[in-house]
């Protein structure tokens, strides 16, 4: 628990802000989270000192893919972030590591708390959470994400809604009925000729990495 707490801190994950939104839009959306896992190390016996032993706490990719440098403060969802710890998905829709061949990338999160602004809110209507109604706010999102002059790479990078981890948010319906709903995010969809091998997350002008 404690080393959990201490990786937070290190990757600098953000807390969820409440938006106080009751619509939809660009600002809903939060950057994708950190694809990471980590464990305690423990000093083997031959360098123990008088019974003490020292530990260290190790974050790592759940890809289990090599990366260099650090991801210290990484958490934020920055352009900083190694594509190792990202989210992309292949062809058939799997969940591969952005360094792989893939045609999509997980650029976005509904934010929790604006989710919950929306069903929670007096006027509620079920038609607020209709995936078009995300669509203009992840366009928006996934643009300015991505960056540059034409964030569609003149029409094959596009900007869709999906909910590829199958979460779901659990709150009261009408009559205090328990409903669920799936967790909205955020992806950007390449349509070229052939797949991309690497992140388009602060890529702006420059070029696309397609294989």
């Amino acid at each position: 628990m404690v080393c959990g707490v201490s990786t937070e801190a290190y990757l600098g994950v953000p807390p969820v802000a409440n938006l106080g939104v009751r619509q939809p839009t660009d600002r809903d959306w939060q950057n994708a989270a950190m694809r990471y896992d980590h464990k305690v190390l423990l000093a083997p016996p031959a360098e123990s000192l008088g019974g003490l032993r020292w530990r260290a706490c190790m974050v790592f990719p759940t890809s289990g893919l090599p990366y260099t440098g650090s991801v210290k403060s990484a958490g934020t969802g920055g352009v900083d972030v190694p594509d190792a710890f990202r989210t992309c998905l292949s062809a058939a829709n799997d969940r591969v590591a952005c360094t792989e061949s893939h045609r999509s990338e997980l650029l976005g999160e509904m934010s929790l708390l604006a989710l919950n602004d929306l069903l929670t809110a007096p006027e509620f209507n079920p038609s607020v959470l209709e995936p078009s109604r995300w669509r203009a706010g992840c366009a928006k999102f996934g643009s300015s994400i991505v960056g540059g002059t034409d964030p569609t790479r003149q029409g094959t990078l596009d900007y869709v809604v999906d909910t590829i981890d199958g979460a779901s948010l659990s709150y009261l319906g009408p009559n205090g009925v328990a409903l669920s709903v799936a967790i909205p995010q955020c992806k950007a969809q390449y349509r070229g000729p052939t797949p991309l091998i690497g992140s388009v997350v602060g890529l702006g002008d420059g070029a696309l990495p397609v294989e």
